[in-house]
């Protein structure tokens, strides 16, 4: 329920405001590209994200395991192997 309130209600207001700003000083058509080569630097990103995690992908997800005093061997080794890359 707060996550929908921050996302619908936050969010989108701030979104509205911030594009309606520059909208008014920037122009409709090149807040539009701004949007555009934002989402375009955002894909670009998650995409670099996703491929530097080998042994996960989108069919295939895998947890990022977050080192502990009750750490498996194997998760052990994950974590060695990727942080020797």
């Amino acid at each position: 329920m707060l996550l929908n309130a921050m996302y619908g209600g936050l969010g989108q207001s701030l979104g509205a405001i911030i594009g309606g700003k520059m909208q008014s000083k920037y122009g409709t058509v090149k807040t539009f590209i701004y949007a555009g080569i934002f989402d375009a630097v955002f894909v670009v990103m998650l995409i670099a994200y996703l491929s530097v995690r080998k042994d996960s992908s989108f069919k295939n997800p895998q947890r990022i395991v977050v080192p502990t005093r009750k750490t498996t061997t194997v998760q052990k080794s994950r974590l060695r192997s990727f942080w020797n890359r």
